[in-house]
């Protein structure tokens, strides 16, 4: 089931968070939660989406969120959606996109598509990477499995104008530069011949 629209989960007049990724505890989706059971007394009309497949070996797993958002009262600002085909529009429905993953950092194939999108990111990050997140620029970096740190980044986010968060991508992610190496890949390939 793809999403088609922001009316495929109710999704109009609210303030949509959303974790795109496999369901698995690298990907620290209880952070998440718990940051939206924090950020809903601020925001009433917040609502998560966790946007990923279930592999049969992580339903344990899967069922420990759902039990989590009950046990949190927010069962219904929580919404998994399985696997989806039209993440372009997740991202473009999206008001921001968190990734809490605990190893990633902030490099992620995710991170860089919500940019292209202009949506704001807030990510966790690590010593010594080259961020594409860029605290007040394009989003917020985190800390991992901070869930307060997460909450406040969330309203403090909210309350942001961004200019251009497209133009925050580095020159490296972008179509063109793409297109360029892998030229340059086949003309050596070639020179080679």
């Amino acid at each position: 089931m793809a999403i088609d629209s922001s009316v495929a989960y109710n999704l109009h007049n609210k303030y949509i968070l959303a974790s795109v990724g496999r369901v698995t505890w690298l990907k620290d989706y209880e952070t998440f939660i718990k940051s939206i059971a924090i950020v809903k007394k601020e925001i009433p009309d917040v609502v998560g989406l966790i946007v990923g497949g279930v592999r049969e070996d992580k339903s344990d797993y899967y069922q420990s969120l759902k039990k989590l958002t009950t046990d949190l009262g927010i069962e219904n600002s929580i919404i998994f959606t399985g696997s989806q085909t039209k993440i372009s529009e997740i991202y473009f429905l999206s008001d921001i996109v968190v990734n809490a993953s605990l190893k990633m950092g902030n490099v992620g194939r995710t991170i860089v598509e919500a940019l292209a999108l202009n949506t704001p990111v807030i990510a966790t990050t690590y010593d010594g990477l080259n961020n594409i997140v860029i605290d007040d620029v394009n989003g917020a970096i985190i800390n991992v499995k901070d869930k307060e740190g997460l909450a406040q980044k969330i309203i403090k986010v909210k309350n942001q104008n961004f200019n251009s968060i497209i133009d925050t991508i580095p020159k490296e992610f972008t179509l063109d530069s793409m297109v360029e190496n892998t030229v340059r890949v086949y003309t050596e390939l070639c020179k080679d011949k």
